[in-house]
């Protein structure tokens, strides 16, 4: 077994430092190896600045021009993958690592309770005080496996892609993330994973700490991407559900878009836009008609 950790990179500048800390507590915690990509428009300072940092066990590469997060991602399992990584930490820029975390996993991994093609979901909380906490003996809950992984991860958000840890392997064998989707990509790849023989396990502890409202993840959810990506997680995913249990799903995401919060906002446009993408999906799952989608979702869904 040999542990990696993943960070994409774009417009990294402001979280240099809470990048710089991540990495120096991750290594105390036992040898491994890094992998950083930048996703271009990067100061060449900082890059430097991090080589001069990690001289050993630490590669850092750059696209040419943006690719996004998802293809960043993708490039990165790839490269750990060809280093003979078997494992992946997925870690985001903008994300405060929790130490003891990844010691306590590196010692599940290793023991005879873990399976080969196991999945450690991370979690994550929100806020920056008690800087302080250090986690110790995690315990490992095992989650259901093949459909009826694939029906409780739709009903049940119990994991965080930042924090995680994937198995290269399984994750080069998908294809990666949907690098077509902006929003949902992370649901998807799970999916895909638990497809692909994966095998979850949740931390009962919080490994990562995100800055409430502040981070790339907060941003994104007042646009209309999410309503993209649970379109295409609705169409693409369809054949495990009943017709009623799509409808039910479906009609829960109608109340969030009709929230009053998300309407308060100032978000009106983006809201009745986001209610045609997902009119137009639950006429589809209705009448198997493809070319009632929006283009967004058919590009997605021939990725």
């Amino acid at each position: 077994m040999k542990l990696g950790v993943c960070i994409p990179l774009y417009k990294s500048e402001p979280f240099t430092k809470r990048i710089i800390d991540n990495l120096k507590k991750i290594k105390k915690e036992g040898p491994i190896t890094f992998f950083l990509r930048n996703d271009a428009n990067q100061k060449s300072k900082l890059l430097k600045k991090y080589k001069g940092l990690f001289k050993k066990d630490f590669y850092l590469s750059n696209n040419n021009f943006n690719q996004g997060e998802s293809a960043t991602t993708n490039k990165l399992f790839k490269e750990a993958k060809k280093r003979g990584v078997t494992h992946v930490l997925l870690l985001h820029q903008d994300d405060i690592y929790i130490s003891g975390w990844l010691k306590e996993a590196r010692k599940f991994l290793k023991s005879k309770k873990c399976a080969k093609k196991a999945m450690l979901f991370g979690k994550s909380i929100y806020g920056t005080k008690s800087k302080n906490i250090e986690t110790k003996k995690v315990k490992w809950v095992g989650k259901p496996q093949g459909i009826d992984g694939i029906k409780y991860l739709g009903n049940e958000w119990y994991w965080s892609l930042s924090g995680s840890i994937f198995p290269t392997e399984i994750w080069c064998k998908t294809g990666g993330m949907n690098s077509v989707l902006k929003c949902c990509a992370d649901n998807d790849i799970a999916v895909k994973m638990i497809e692909a023989g994966g095998v979850p396990f949740c931390s009962n502890k919080e490994n990562i700490k995100k800055e409430k409202y502040n981070n790339t993840s907060s941003k994104i959810f007042f646009t209309e991407e999410p309503a993209i990506g649970w379109s295409y997680l609705t169409a693409r995913y369809n054949h495990y559900r009943t017709k009623r249990e799509t409808i039910n799903n479906l009609l829960k995401i109608y109340k969030i878009y009709f929230s009053k919060q998300y309407i308060l906002n100032n978000r009106l446009l983006v809201t009745a836009s986001s209610i045609f993408i997902l009119t137009r999906t639950l006429l589809y799952l209705v009448v198997k008609n493809n070319t009632m989608l929006d283009s967004r979702v058919r590009v997605a869904l021939s990725f």
